[in-house]
């Protein structure tokens, strides 16, 4: 898989590996990248801890970011046990 390279206010989704979340993407805008294998993120829909009013911003290691996946709505022809990826529960 070629390694995707991302700038400063691009979209891109970020996967979870934690127990529980494991999978799960979370839309969110790169704020920059700190090394070839890191960059910081602003998460979309998550928010500090102690501060609901603030996005959460995470280091990222690179191979957990994915660019933004087209949108695409209902009635596109997909078919009974097709894989899709969805979005609910703001991810």
């Amino acid at each position: 898989m070629a390694t995707v390279t991302f700038n400063k206010g691009d979209q891109a989704e970020v996967c979870s590996n934690q127990e529980g979340f494991l999978r799960f993407y979370c839309d969110g805008t790169v704020l920059k990248q700190l090394s070839p294998n890191f960059y910081a993120m602003q998460y979309k829909n998550l928010v500090e801890e102690d501060d609901e009013s603030r996005p959460l911003v995470e280091v990222v290691p690179s191979e957990e970011i994915r660019p933004t996946l087209p949108r695409i709505h209902f009635g596109c022809g997909f078919g009974l046990y097709n894989k899709v990826d969805v979005f609910a529960n703001d991810g």
